[in-house]
């Protein structure tokens, strides 16, 4: 987990680069739909898809049918009910587990440069393989290129894109995720003392002291820095752009 000590585009907060192993789990292989999320909460409404820049125009096909489009300006709150109404013992999944998940069993230590679980694995990712800002490059000090800008959301199994080795679509861009992790900058500490509330007996009561909340794999509207599998970053509240992907337990706590 983490980023390796070559990765010159990597942030102190994805370091130190070690093995963590984790329990068994399920992890669904989209995030939660606009169309599933309603079937939670009729009054959903989300009308802030496209978000213009002085040198683009609403990409062809923004405003069509939204409803497999991924729920956003989900708050983590948001997250928990939808998955309590769900029950099976749904949640979201740890940080550990989301970037296990997104890699799609690629063997790291042979290709320390992969920066994202899709195909063609490269040292970069384009707007080809993931839905973010093209228009950015890797590298937050370069100023903005001419590259695709989608502006929106598309749908959860959008065709243009691949699934990763285990079958995920979109792990990285698209949609912020969150991860059952109260946040720790410090990646060692976030692994080893990991603290979820999910699963807790006083979730309800100790959820409301939370402040910072994990978020992984970027947006639609992010850099490509963002959306790197190692990226970790976290929110106080929310964003137009985040959603839910809920996991579970492969195996129930008391086997």
């Amino acid at each position: 987990m983490g980023s390796p000590p070559e990765a010159g585009f990597a942030h102190e907060m994805e370091k130190p680069w070690h093995l963590v192993r984790v329990a068994a789990f399920f992890i669904s292989t989209c995030c939660v739909t606009r169309a599933q999320y309603r079937l939670f909460d009729q009054h959903y409404e989300y009308a802030a898809d496209f978000i213009e820049r002085e040198d683009r125009q609403p990409p062809s096909g923004w405003d069509e049918p939204v409803d497999q489009r991924p729920i956003g300006g989900a708050t983590e709150f948001d997250a928990y009910c939808f998955a309590l109404w769900l029950g099976e013992g749904y949640r979201l999944p740890s940080e550990v587990e989301w970037e296990g998940a997104a890699w799609g069993g690629i063997d790291r230590n042979a290709h320390p440069d992969f920066v994202i679980g899709v195909s063609p694995f490269t040292s970069e990712c384009t707007a080809d393989q993931v839905n973010h800002d093209d228009g950015l490059t890797m590298d937050e000090s370069i100023p903005m290129k001419a590259g695709l800008y989608r502006g929106y959301a598309v749908p959860v199994r959008f065709a243009g894109f691949s699934v990763n080795g285990f079958g995920l679509w979109q792990m990285s861009g698209n949609v912020w995720e969150w991860c059952d992790s109260v946040w720790q900058p410090d990646l060692f500490s976030a692994t080893v003392c990991e603290t979820r509330y999910f699963s807790s007996e006083s979730a309800s009561a100790d959820f409301f002291d939370r402040k910072w909340n994990s978020a992984r794999g970027g947006s639609w509207d992010c850099i490509a820095w963002f959306c790197r599998c190692s990226c970790r970053d976290c929110s106080e509240l929310w964003s137009h752009s985040t959603g839910i992907r809920l996991s579970r337990d492969r195996f129930p706590p008391d086997m």
